[in-house]
C-alpha cells in the first residue's frame, strides 16, 4: 500500500459496460514508481475502497472475460528544457498508457 490517498467524492451507481473517470491519481502512481526497485513494465494495482457504511456505496470491477475486464490508461506530458532564447512555444509531449 502507499501512504498517499486519493478521495473519490460523489460517486453515483456504476452501470455494466460504462467508463468512469478517477480523480487525479498522480500522488499514488509517483509513490509507486518512486519506490526502490521500481522498474518500466512493472505491474500496478490500485484498491478503491469505501470509507462509508452504506452498501450502496461499495463499487467492484470485474470480468469474466478478459477482452472486458477493468482498464486502466495513464497519460502525462513532459517538457524539454527551453533553450535559449526561449522558443514560443515550449517543446512538449503527452504520452498515453493503456493497461
Amino acid at each position: 500500500k502507499t501512504n498517499n490517498k486519493v478521495n473519490w467524492n460523489n460517486l453515483g451507481p456504476w452501470t455494466a459496460g460504462a467508463y468512469y473517470n478517477t480523480p487525479e491519481l498522480k500522488s499514488i502512481v509517483q509513490e509507486i514508481i518512486q519506490r526502490g526497485g521500481w522498474s518500466a513494465d512493472n505491474a500496478m494495482s490500485f484498491i478503491i475502497k469505501s470509507t462509508s457504511s452504506s452498501s450502496t456505496e461499495k463499487r467492484t470491477a470485474e470480468s469474466a472475460q478478459g477482452s472486458g475486464g477493468p482498464r486502466l490508461v495513464v497519460s502525462w506530458t513532459t517538457t524539454e528544457p527551453s533553450p535559449s532564447p526561449n522558443p514560443s512555444p515550449t517543446p512538449s509531449e503527452t504520452f498515453t498508457y493503456t493497461v
